[in-house]
């Protein structure tokens, strides 16, 4: 199976777009590479702390149910907006981590930061 370097899977984070919203925060991910299909989200953190993965929500799906019975469309130039369920975040800087299963890549992860 193909592997994306990391250098490259932090392109999939939209810098900058990192906001706190009235029920917590959101941010944006963007497919600039290929056509790929989530089928698991494996892990969210943001600072350390893992987040339910009920709590997240993206094109309409709860995390917890994008699954290979139920993927998760996300085309080359598709952008989604992920939104979290949770307290807002705190002016400064913020570490992001996520872990998704790709139907076509297999595992990918992502660590980046962003700033509110």
């Amino acid at each position: 199976m193909f592997q994306i370097p990391t250098f490259m899977l932090k392109q999939l984070y939209v810098p900058g777009s990192l906001q706190n919203t009235e029920s917590g925060f959101r941010f944006l991910v963007r497919n600039p590479f290929f056509d790929g299909t989530l089928v698991g989200v494996v892990k969210v953190a943001v600072n350390g702390q893992e987040i339910d993965l009920d709590c997240i929500f993206a094109a309409g799906w709860a995390a917890r149910s994008v699954t290979c019975e139920a993927p998760l469309s996300f085309p080359r130039g598709a952008e989604l907006e992920v939104t979290v369920a949770a307290e807002p975040l705190p002016s400064g800087r913020h570490n992001l981590y996520c872990k998704v299963e790709t139907g076509e890549f297999g595992p990918l992860k992502v660590d980046v930061f962003d700033r509110i």
